[in-house]
């Protein structure tokens, strides 16, 4: 606009990707016609030369302009570290990007989409805005299991909330996301089950067996709880099946019991209490 004045206004929208610290024309020769005229009331044309790019007259010279329209773009993500995480364990995620972006939870939350086992949960945002870093969370719940390590799809959810500070929102995509094989859930609690191949009422010591549902370790003599009796040689070949043997203290009732978390598996969760095996014991009197 500005035909009929002694100024004209030209117009450029930005495009993605455009980018300088400060804006100027490329040269002198920039003012092009494209077919149109430029005169003056007396119908002289106009001397198109401009000012020198950089001088005082120049656009660079009147004015500071900054023009960004690159995206902030994800460089890494930082995983939690290898191991297993039960019931209420935080798994934290960090997202780093090419510069600093903040980010505006008013209209949506990012967040990052993790599969556990057949599970999609999603990781929320938690901290970070004003840095190249923001980070993420989620708490196991129970239930959740993954043995051969957890997923992370490859975008961030609400991106728009994340911009640079001229405004660009960030791109979605996750990039260099390191291996997540190792990050592994365990909430199953191993189950434990007592039995004997004794028949009530016994006369004798005998063997009392506990099985739990899978491998655990830290499982000793003690831990069991003995009405009536005495226990010793505790003994298994596989961290599943353990053999003991009971010794009625008196004549009356035995009772065997395991108490809850007393052992545990490989992802460090307790068993559950044991059945409660009850025996009668009977004593022989003899020389009669």
């Amino acid at each position: 606009s500005g035909s009929g004045s002694n100024t004209l206004t030209f117009v450029y929208v930005v495009q993605a990707g455009d980018s300088t610290s400060d804006l100027d024309y490329v040269s002198t020769a920039a003012l092009v016609l494209n077919g149109a005229d430029i005169r003056n009331t007396a119908g002289l044309d106009a001397v198109l030369t401009l000012p020198q790019v950089g001088g005082s007259n120049s656009l660079a010279g009147q004015r500071n302009i900054t023009v960004d329209g690159v995206a902030p773009v994800s460089t890494t993500v930082v995983l939690p570290a290898n191991g297993y995480y039960r019931t209420g364990d935080v798994l934290s995620f960090g997202v780093k990007f090419d510069e600093n972006v903040t980010v505006s939870t008013f209209a949506f939350t990012p967040s990052l989409t993790v599969v556990i086992g057949e599970i999609t949960v999603h990781a929320s945002y938690v901290s970070g805005s004003g840095t190249d870093e923001i980070f993420f969370s989620y708490t196991v719940a129970p239930g959740e299991n993954d043995l051969d390590g957890i997923g992370l799809q490859g975008i961030i959810r609400n991106s728009v909330a994340i911009t640079d500070v001229a405004g660009n929102e960030a791109l979605a995509t996750l990039n260099n996301i390191p291996s997540t094989a190792g990050i592994l859930v365990n909430t199953m609690q191993p189950s434990v089950t007592l039995s004997t191949e004794a028949n009530s009422p016994v006369s004798a010591p005998f063997t009392v067996t506990a099985t739990f549902s899978e491998a655990v370790t830290g499982f000793i003599l003690e831990d069991i709880v003995a009405n009536n009796a005495v226990l010793s040689g505790l003994q298994t070949s596989d961290n599943i099946s353990y053999s003991f043997l009971v010794t009625p203290t008196i004549g009356g009732m035995v009772q065997i019991s395991i108490p809850a978390d007393v052992a545990v598996n490989i992802g460090n969760n307790g068993n559950n209490t044991s059945n409660t095996l009850s025996i009668q014991y009977t004593t022989t009197i003899t020389g009669i």
